[in-house]
């Protein structure tokens, strides 16, 4: 099945799925972690959207004759490498295992002899992203990776969390700098002297009615210049998002947030909520707007509205990444860890010393001019190398 094989209906289900339906469902109707990521509705989706048939993999593992849990996979060949990735790219960076209740530690003690049983059919895994917050970090923590019988390595990058378990008063006056303060009431009193600026925040129908407004907001300005907008994107991932949005409308985990100007959208927020957590991913605003810093005005509105009407949200995650100097809003330390594994075959030792080069190399601030060239030569190393291999 290629990523453009379904419509607009219900979402089919690939063949190599339908095997693990039945088991997939009971152990998520059992299972501790409710994520709207882990549901099979959204596994058919994602895979449906970003995978060929033949790229579907998913690791069963098992306990004592039990299935204790799956992890969803894709295998595809990157520069003469066979890589086994979790299922995120930059349109999803969920990637959590599906684990039988109360079956966590079985889950953790098995996974990595599961994957030593079928080492052989890849050179590099990938696990991750996952966020420090979330419970499955556990299971690539270095003891875990380096008793695992591979050549492992991990990366740990910044990643933007607030914790909502105050009032917004105690927010406002304690984690948010002076400096920041003064220049949002700026912002906020040039708002009402151009004109009347409402809050405005929408769920499940109203929501989806409202997602062209969103997409065309992000549009206008530099993303549709650029083409990392949605409506710039190609035709499968426009459908995986009018999928996805009408999927998380359906579980009222779907909320959209726009600062109007005199009726006008000049500002708008696409999250979701997972359990405790709500997850701001994507925001747009008109450029012509830029002086009254909408975007900083509605995440302050939006972070107000949660803290004010949302006790039962713990955590607001704004995502890896600098954009809105998202360091500036954060009260608490936060990462996000990736974890990769490298086989015995001569592409994996070789992924392994690269990976190791690469590492290195970012340490020493005149060696990063070279970054360019040696990942140029190691490309070409690994196309000889699959060449050969044939």
């Amino acid at each position: 099945m290629t990523p453009n094989a379904f419509s607009e209906g219900p979402t089919p289900v690939p063949g190599t799925l339908q095997a693990i339906r039945k088991e997939w469902e009971t152990i998520y109707a059992e299972s501790a972690l409710r994520s709207p990521f882990l549901t099979f509705e959204f596994l058919c989706l994602w895979y449906n959207s970003f995978a060929a048939e033949d790229e579907i993999r998913i690791i069963r593992v098992e306990s004592e004759g039990e299935i204790v849990g799956f992890l969803p996979m894709q295998l595809s060949v990157q520069a003469g490498r066979r890589v086994l990735k979790s299922i995120t790219n930059h349109h999803c960076l969920h990637c959590s295992p599906l684990i039988r209740k109360n079956r966590e530690t079985q889950f953790n003690d098995r996974l990595y002899p599961t994957f030593h049983e079928d080492g052989s059919s890849w050179d590099v895994l990938r696990l991750g992203p996952f966020f420090s917050f979330n419970p499955e970090v556990r299971s690539v923590a270095e003891p875990i990776l380096s008793a695992s019988g591979f050549r492992a390595g991990r990366t740990v990058q910044p990643n933007y969390t607030i914790n909502l378990q105050m009032t917004f008063d105690e927010y406002y006056q304690h984690v948010i700098s002076s400096k920041l303060r003064t220049n949002l009431k700026r912002r906020r009193r040039r708002l009402h002297e151009t004109g009347d600026g409402t809050f405005h925040h929408y769920q499940q129908d109203e929501a989806v009615a409202h997602f062209d407004d969103f997409l065309q907001l992000e549009h206008s300005g530099w993303k549709g210049r650029e083409g990392s907008s949605i409506l710039s994107l190609p035709e499968n991932y426009q459908r995986y998002y009018r999928h996805l949005v009408r999927y998380l409308a359906r579980r009222n985990e779907l909320h959209l947030f726009f600062l109007d100007l005199d009726g006008r959208p000049i500002a708008g927020a696409f999250g979701y909520t997972e359990g405790e957590v709500f997850h701001w991913f994507k925001i747009g605003y008109r450029e012509e707007f830029r002086d009254l810093g909408p975007s900083n005005l509605l995440l302050l509105d939006i972070i107000n509205f949660l803290m004010e009407n949302r006790r039962d949200i713990k955590r607001f995650h704004l995502f890896p990444g600098f954009g809105v100097d998202k360091h500036r809003w954060i009260n608490e330390d936060a990462t996000t860890i990736e974890a990769f594994l490298f086989s015995n075959s001569m592409r994996g030792r070789y992924s392994y010393a690269a990976y190791l080069a690469r590492e290195r190399l970012r340490t020493v601030p005149w060696l990063r001019k070279l970054v360019k060239r040696f990942r140029s030569d190691e490309k070409g190393f690994l196309l000889w190398s699959a060449s050969r291999s044939r």
